[in-house]
Parts: structure tokens; sequence; C-alpha cells
């Protein structure tokens, strides 16, 4: 049984890089041709382009398909530690299907594919995408941060 809806995946990108390198990857999505407003990120996860072809955002809007239903759901990029970020998603409801095996599925794949592409983008942008490996600094740089929350530096739809 899942025990909450936010399904997440850390990101060893700090969170000072993380706008610059969401932007990039955010260029490299393509429309889907039945509807020109969605972004295909994976296999039955979108995000609304018109959001992504305007500033950066911080939240998302998208749609998860599953058992034959769009479940609208928001990504949410933010800090977690001074030396990783997260990638979220959270369901903007809590109707059926959200909390079933196949939905988890869905997104957990989502969220590996687009932890797969922000990594690739954070290499051709030349920024540190690995961990510190200072002994004596190590713990403190990924310690979660106090209040740490959605990237504050982009902008919201409106």
């Amino acid at each position: 049984m899942v025990e909450s809806a936010y399904l997440s995946k850390r990101l060893d990108i700090r969170p000072e890089d993380l706008v610059e390198v969401a932007s990039c990857w955010r260029h490299r999505l393509e429309g889907v041709r039945p509807s020109p407003r969605m972004a295909r990120v994976s296999k039955g996860f979108w995000l609304d382009s018109e959001i992504l072809e305007s500033a950066a955002a911080c939240k998302l809007h998208g749609l998860v398909w599953t058992y034959g239903r769009p479940v609208p759901v928001i990504l949410e990029f933010a800090a977690w530690s001074k030396a990783q970020s997260e990638l979220g998603v959270c369901p903007r409801s809590l109707a059926w299907p959200v909390g079933t095996v196949g939905y988890v599925r869905r997104v957990v794949a989502a969220l590996e594919t687009m932890s797969n592409a922000l990594s690739s983008s954070a290499r051709t942008l030349d920024v540190p995408c690995q961990r510190v490996q200072e002994p004596a600094n190590y713990r403190a740089r990924l310690a979660p941060l106090s209040g740490a929350g959605i990237v504050g530096v982009l902008a919201t739809k409106s």
C-alpha cells in the first residue's frame, strides 16, 4: 500500500544549478501530435508545453495516464540539500487511480526517465552532477535543508 501520494527522486545536481539544467531539459522535450499543448516526457506522462515555453517554472502541470484515465499532477523541482535537488510528482486530487500500483509504477518510471534526462542535461552544460567526495564535508552537504522547498527563483503560471 502506498503511504503518500507525493512521489519523488533525489538528483545529484546542486539546487543553484537546477534552474539552468531544467531549462536545458525543457527545450529537448517534443510536443505530442494529438495535443500541441502537451509535451511527452515518458510513456503515459505529459507536461503542459505552454508552461514549458514560458519562463522556467518550479511547478509544471501535467498528466499521468493510467488505467485509461488522465490524472492531473504537478511536477516540482525542490532543493533537498546543498549538494542535491529533488524532483517530485504530486497529484492534484486523491481520486482513483491515485495510490494504485499502476499509478505508482507510471510515476516512478517517469521520475527515472526525467532524472536521467536532467543528469544528461547537466553533463551537456558541464554542471557538476556528482556528489562531492570531501570526507569532512560530505555528510553536511547531503543533509536536508531546514525549510527546504520549491526553488524560489522560478516563476509559475498564474
